[in-house]
């Protein structure tokens, strides 16, 4: 793995009844040889994500359904969506 690779993020919360829209960038490395820690560096959410929040994800694997990992001890998926050009 190569360390302090870009990392960009965004994500649907639903909080209290409202949906709110988060984008977010960072920078990720191994930590330990086992967890990925992404560190939040850009962030249109002060609240979910501030600027300087580090997110560690343990027990981390890729398939081809996406990104699967345990946060906080709860299971999380990440699923990657491209977007066509224009």
């Amino acid at each position: 793995h190569e360390k302090d690779k870009a990392y960009t993020s965004k994500m649907e919360v639903r909080f209290f009844g409202k949906t709110t829209k988060i984008n977010f960038e960072g920078v990720w490395s191994i930590e330990d040889g086992k967890h990925v820690v992404v560190k939040v560096t850009k962030s249109t959410s002060k609240v979910f994500l501030p600027v300087g929040k580090v997110i560690r994800m343990d027990e981390a694997r890729v398939d081809d359904k996406g990104l699967h990992y345990k946060h906080d001890g709860k299971p999380e998926t990440e699923t990657r969506v491209t977007s066509s050009p224009g």
